[in-house]
């Protein structure tokens, strides 16, 4: 095929050279973790947390720590595991939130996404796929992580 671009020949080239090594395979499946190892994580991390099943039927743990409320939600998997998870929490305002502000968060933290939704209330998310590891030692640091900081940011975006 012949490009009448350079650059888009280039760039052409440069994908096929980076994707070269990226063979994926129907065997290549993601790798999980079940809710009792989820569970196990949480317990071993000495958090006071409470279970319940979304409309998918899977656990979601409602974890409680120092007047904070976190949910963590799994996503993938086949039944109650997890390939993904999410942590959220939200905080209640009344009073539209300073979209720079939040902007400016974003741009100074390196993992954490925070936003607000269309009833102002702000919401402060981080996502770890464990499709690649299903590590039950990644999802302790990646808990211990985003609630350390939850206060952070309760403590910049108090009213």
């Amino acid at each position: 095929m012949l490009m009448k671009s350079p650059k888009l020949a280039l760039a052409v080239a440069t994908l096929a050279f980076a994707t070269a090594g990226f063979n994926w395979s129907a065997q290549d499946k993601d790798k999980t973790l079940s809710a009792s190892e989820i569970q196990k994580v949480l317990d071993d991390s000495k958090l006071k947390y409470e279970t319940e099943k979304d409309e998918d039927d899977k656990s979601v743990y409602i974890i409680e720590k120092d007047d904070l409320r976190v949910i963590l939600f799994q996503y993938g998997g086949e039944g109650d595991t997890a390939s993904s998870v999410q942590m959220r929490a939200t905080f209640q305002s009344e009073d539209k939130p300073d979209a720079k502000k939040l902007n400016t968060w974003n741009a100074e933290r390196r993992y954490t996404k925070a936003y607000s939704d269309e009833e102002n209330n702000l919401i402060l998310e981080q996502d770890l796929d464990l499709a690649a590891t299903g590590s039950a030692p990644a999802l302790k640091k990646f808990i211990k992580e985003f609630l350390a900081e939850v206060p952070e940011f309760a403590k910049e975006f108090a009213d």
